[in-house]
């Protein structure tokens, strides 16, 4: 039975309500536990399995959204050259 793992995410700028984001993420093959997306930046979504483990094992920072899903969206990083 695999563990949970709690990923911190950070939403896209966009306003996803919790359904859309609970069903992109299932469609990208996690299992979402709970997930509490509001208007505030800084959430928690809670998923296990394969793809959650490869996920924590990718990184140990907050991970954004558009990493999970495998999108891509308007360049808003501060690393800009």
């Amino acid at each position: 039975m695999p563990e949970n793992i709690t990923l911190d995410v950070w939403m896209l700028e966009n306003r996803w309500t919790n359904t859309t984001m609970a069903k992109r993420l299932t469609e990208n093959g996690y299992k979402v536990h709970h997930s509490t997306i509001s208007q505030i930046r800084h959430k928690k979504i809670i998923t296990s399995g394969r793809l959650a483990q490869e996920i924590y094992l990718f990184t140990e920072r907050a991970v954004s959204l558009e990493e999970i899903l495998g999108i891509k969206s308007q360049d808003t990083s501060e690393n800009k050259p």
